[in-house]
């Protein structure tokens, strides 16, 4: 931000699209949750399941299939796992959309309210007491809340 630039100004509009055109944008990377693909490999290759299938490849080649029923038992509880797992994580990332952190940036001389993933560089903030500081900053103004 120019040294001249007034803090109560803010960034422009065109100087936020910029900013975003440029990536210079705060991006919140980290991961909620696990991803289907996490959940499914974590759910199907774990120790149980492995021995089971060895067992039952055991059980095969001796010939007696009918002792082979244990496996539909493993496949459900794995299946039911999978599923409930996967709902749940569709459940927490709609959660954590919701509850996405928002904070105030004077933009063009307004006061507006946004998204912590919509923080551009040189976005000028306004906090208050008990508010979190979302990216890295500079302070620039500094005002005594005793009374």
């Amino acid at each position: 931000m120019d040294e001249n630039k007034n803090i109560l100004t803010g960034l422009t509009d065109s100087e936020v699209q910029d900013r975003i055109n440029n990536n210079k944008v705060n991006y919140d990377t980290s991961v909620p949750t696990k991803s289907i693909k996490q959940i499914l490999i974590s759910n199907f290759f774990t120790l149980f399941n492995i021995l089971n299938l060895f067992l039952g490849i055991i059980v095969f080649l001796v010939g007696s299939y009918k002792n082979m029923l244990f496996l539909l038992i493993v496949i459900i509880n794995t299946a039911i796992s999978t599923i409930q797992e996967i709902h749940s994580k569709k459940v927490v990332d709609k959660l954590s959309i919701l509850s996405s952190s928002k904070v105030k940036a004077i933009r063009s001389g307004k006061k507006k309210e946004i998204l912590i993933n919509d923080i551009v560089l040189d976005d000028v903030l306004e906090f208050n007491l008990g508010n979190q500081i979302p990216t890295d900053c500079v302070i620039l103004d500094r005002r005594s809340f005793s009374k």
